[in-house]
């Protein structure tokens, strides 16, 4: 019909993400899809194909890309004011999950902790995802190796609660990345530090709207979001003058905001806006948490409490021993996923929960998903949200 839905958003837990997402593809319907996209490599496999014959726009969602000193990081690495990357370390502490929150019927901790709804990876694959994807958006780097110790600490657990991993870079740089859902003091404490031969850079979520220079030889700055310093690729998704908060749901409308001009585009045969981000890896998150959790799983079946867990993994055919060698060789090359042409795929941001998808999706006891409205994304407006609906706001957007 000619009032038919354009776009969908899918927010489900994540072992419903695939069905629906190969469903509406097939309808002709774009896809907005929650991280971590799959519960397998092979499934995301399936998707990658199902998008690129569609030829729609599929867009995988992290929403801390859409911050605008995110932005600013990302333009000042990649304009080389930080010289060659030598050292990123990247950390998503909580404690939410300190104590066994699951048994007691709520939701969010009943879900993300079932292996069967959830997928292999617990923590690593709930909030370990978004480090990852951080590090990656600003660095631009291509993860080369990488060593893991996942362990659960709370007993009866049956998925990881903090993450621990060493990454080697391609360019030789190196890092650190740390994930926990039982560091006690913190809420949602992500950050990022990244160095290269000509300065460094630091950026906290919980403080967005300030990032940290320090220049070889000069004394440490701070660059304000829409303030001195704050370059066009802050500026284009900041909305509100200095000094005011500016964080979260704004860059949920930014993401979306940037999901409507590439639909428009498409739908008007254009090229996509050069301003919008466009992913390249489309199932490296995916492959991420499998690069951990399926060595650990091939050398030991049995779950442990309190247990540890460390592994390696190379894209070199000589690799770390028979642990290494048990692994298929797409699941080995899968942090080496093929580039996707930019009007296929958008690398995006999380849209947290909303009203119910229909049918016996509800008994999940999640919201799920519901269209993107046809004449919000028609007008390029941003979009935003307010009390769990989608909504349009012009000028804040938020």
């Amino acid at each position: 019909r000619a009032d038919g839905i354009e776009a969908v958003s899918i927010v489900t837990p994540n072992h419903m993400h695939a069905g629906p997402a190969l469903a509406f593809l097939k309808a002709g319907i774009h896809v907005i899809c929650d991280k971590p996209l799959t519960t397998s490599l092979k499934e995301a496999k399936a998707l990658q194909a199902a998008a690129k014959k569609s030829g729609l726009i599929f867009a995988v969602t992290h929403n801390y890309t859409g911050y605008p000193m995110v932005r600013q990081a990302r333009a000042m690495v990649k304009a080389g004011e930080l010289g060659e990357i030598r050292v990123v370390q990247v950390e998503y502490p909580q404690d939410w999950l300190a104590e066994p929150l699951e048994k007691t019927g709520q939701k969010q901790a009943d879900w993300r902790t079932d292996p069967k709804r959830s997928g292999a990876g617990g923590c690593i694959g709930d909030i370990g995802t978004h480090a990852y994807n951080l590090a990656d958006f600003i660095t631009g780097l291509s993860v080369d190796e990488l060593s893991a110790e996942l362990t659960t600490f709370v007993k009866g657990r049956k998925l990881d609660d903090n993450t621990q991993i060493l990454l080697r870079y391609a360019n030789g740089a190196r890092g650190s990345l740390w994930a926990s859902q039982v560091a006690i003091g913190n809420e949602n404490n992500l950050r990022i530090r990244v160095y290269g031969t000509k300065g460094g850079i630091a950026w906290s979520q919980e403080n967005p709207n300030y990032l940290q220079v320090s220049p070889i030889g000069k004394p440490t700055y701070t660059i304000t979001r829409s303030g001195a310093g704050s370059g066009p690729e802050a500026g284009r998704v900041s909305r509100i003058p200095p000094g005011h908060p500016e964080g979260y749901l704004e860059g949920f409308a930014n993401v979306y905001t940037e999901v409507a001009r590439a639909i428009k585009a498409k739908r008007a045969g254009k090229k996509l806006d050069k301003d919008v981000e466009a992913i390249k890896d489309f199932y490296g998150a995916r492959g991420y948490i499998e690069a951990e959790v399926i060595p650990e799983r091939v050398a030991n079946s049995q779950h442990r409490q309190a247990r540890s867990r460390d592994h390696r993994i190379s894209k070199d055919a000589s690799g770390y021993g028979a642990e290494r060698q048990a692994l298929q060789p797409s699941q080995v090359r899968l942090l080496d996923a093929p580039a996707i042409t930019a009007g296929e795929l958008l690398r995006l941001s999380l849209l947290p929960s909303i009203p119910d998808w229909p049918g016996d999706m509800k008994e999940e006891g999640h919201r799920h998903s519901m269209p993107a409205c046809h004449d919000h994304l028609a007008s390029g407006r941003p979009l935003g949200r307010h009390q769990d609906q989608l909504v349009e706001e012009p000028g804040a957007g938020c």
